[in-house]
Order: structure tokens, then sequence, then C-alpha cells
């Protein structure tokens, strides 16, 4: 026998021997047995459970394609950056080299 449900109108744990009934004096179960399978067949639940599953997976197979996206987009924004920082780098050290050739030429001027 497989794990027994809890009693689908009040949510207690059943009670079992041969057979399975609600225990709570309070349910509309009370003193009601059923066998095993009968017990535990949830026809809706089940249904609504199904359909729960269906839009989780749905909604995970969209939020990790969304992340896939994201770090898609990421890869391409860091690739620009680092192409401008290399850009930016070279044109750094040119104007370094320029000031260097100005700065040796100033003083060459002013030997003449």
């Amino acid at each position: 026998m497989s794990k027994l449900k809890p009693c689908p109108f009040c949510g207690k744990k059943p009670f079992y021997i041969e057979w399975v009934a609600c225990v709570n004096p309070h349910c509309q179960l009370v003193n009601t047995y059923f066998v095993p399978e009968t017990w535990n067949t949830r026809p809706i639940e089940d249904k609504l459970q199904a359909r729960l599953d269906a839009v989780d997976t749905a909604a995970w197979d969209k939020l990790k394609a969304e992340l896939e996206q994201m770090r898609n987009e990421n890869r391409s924004q860091r690739d620009v950056i680092e192409h401008l920082e290399d850009t930016m780098a070279e044109d750094v050290r040119q104007v370094n080299e320029l000031g260097k050739a100005q700065t040796a030429k100033g003083k060459n001027d002013g030997k003449s």
C-alpha cells in the first residue's frame, strides 16, 4: 500500500487498519470507511496538480531562457567594453608617445 493522503476535507491524518477513515469528530467524513485505493483517489486534485506542474515547468523554462538571453547580452556588452578599454589603452599609449616626442623635440629645438 502506498502512503495515505490526508483527509480531503479536514486535512487530518487518516486512521487505517483494514479500512481507511478520518477520525476527526468535526469532519464530514468521520465514521465513513474507504479502501486505501479509493481514499487516495483525488481526480480533481490530481488534475489541478498536473496543471500546476505544467505551469511551473513552463514558467521555469521561460525564466531559464530569459537568463540565458541576459547572459548572452552581458557577454556581448563585456566584449564591447573590453574592445573599448583596449582602444582607449592604445590611444593613451599613443598620446604618451606623442607627448614624449613633443618634449624631446622641444628640448632639441631649444639647443639650436
